[in-house]
């Protein structure tokens, strides 16, 4: 749906716009997804990394122009830069870099993040090299700490994804490794 609103509609904001009629998590997210996954499909890095810096500009005051709804729209150009770079994370992370402000970048962060843990979800033809099934939390250790907080988020999702464990002793894993790395989410 979203991919067919940026053509009806011409720009990603328009059409990112129109969601925000309804409700911004329209189709469980996927509008805004396909809006951005469509209009940065087919470009280079260099091209991903100049429309980041622009492509979820609203207008002051408009219902796109919030702080939930840019986050929601760079959280979107984070799935699709994972996408067409074929699941290179910091060719992907670099188009994060290149956003000046921290909350964009964050939810830039938040879509690579879980793009990378659930790629294969739907389909197991696209499971991301960055996910390890005997390391759950990688590759969090390595990437920049910037995005060190997105990656850990996730890692929950890849333990029930990957794993045979139950939620209590997913649950301790958890625990266990936020008092090891002093974080807590």
């Amino acid at each position: 749906i979203g991919r067919a609103a940026l053509s009806k509609f011409g720009s990603p904001i328009a059409a990112f716009a129109e969601t925000t009629k309804f409700q911004p998590n329209t189709c469980s997210a996927g509008y805004p997804h396909g809006i951005l996954e469509q209009y940065l499909k087919g470009d280079s890095l260099e091209e991903f990394q100049a429309k980041a810096k622009t492509v979820c500009d609203a207008p002051p005051g408009s219902a796109a122009g919030t702080s939930a709804n840019r986050w929601q729209c760079y959280h979107g150009v984070g799935h699709a830069v994972m996408i067409e770079t074929n699941y290179n994370l910091f060719d992907s992370l670099s188009v994060c870099d290149v956003l000046s402000d921290p909350s964009d970048q964050n939810g830039c962060g938040y879509g690579i993040f879980m793009e990378n843990t659930l790629a294969g979800h739907f389909r197991s033809d696209r499971l991301s090299p960055w996910v390890k099934p005997t390391e759950p939390f990688y590759p969090c250790e390595v990437v920049p700490s910037a995005y060190q907080d997105p990656c850990y988020q996730w890692a929950p999702a890849f333990l029930f994804r990957f794993t045979t464990k139950g939620a209590k002793e997913a649950m301790a894993f958890c625990m266990e490794l936020a008092k090891e790395t002093n974080r807590i989410s």
